[in-house]
């Protein structure tokens, strides 16, 4: 009997040390999948987030890019024809000599103007013909004067003068 016994105690033995190392390799593989997952998912947020930074950051340069470039030309057409082409408002062929260059340099600008707190306004519009036709807004308080001036006098009839 005792042989039994020893035997049930062997086979009880036995199947304790498979049970026990069955439940640490399973831990240890449980352990290992998640502090492995932890690190792909996060490796994974890195890289997605630097791809999006990078094309963020290439997005914004394209497109402010063109805005860049008319800045550019703009303040050295500002250094070239005169110090503050606003405070010269008076003197239009100066003002308007500054806006074609501009509008020469841009072609996709319709029309350049300034206009001021009384509803007064100067602007030069490029027509459907490519001429630049002359706005002149005058407020005077009871009455908005409109005064075009066109080197194509068909024009005129799309455009015109209103007192």
């Amino acid at each position: 009997m005792k042989k039994k016994r020893f035997r049930f105690r062997v086979l009880y033995g036995i199947i304790l040390i498979n049970t026990v190392f069955v439940i640490i390799s399973g831990a240890t593989i449980l352990s290992s999948m998640w502090i492995n997952s932890e690190r792909n998912a996060r490796e994974l947020a890195g890289a997605l987030i630097e791809k999006i930074q990078n094309t963020v950051a290439n997005q914004t340069i394209v497109y402010f890019q063109p805005a860049k470039a008319v800045n550019q030309g703009i303040a050295f057409m500002l250094y070239r024809y005169f110090t503050n082409p606003f405070n010269n408002i008076n003197n239009r062929d100066l003002l308007f000599g500054y806006y074609e260059e501009i509008m020469n340099i841009y072609p996709q600008f319709k029309m350049v103007y300034y206009a001021d707190t009384d509803g007064s306004l100067i602007m030069l519009f490029r027509m459907n013909d490519g001429s630049y036709s002359k706005r002149l807004v005058h407020n005077t308080g009871t009455l908005i004067h409109t005064n075009w001036e066109h080197p194509n006098p068909v024009n005129y009839g799309a455009y015109p003068n209103t007192m």
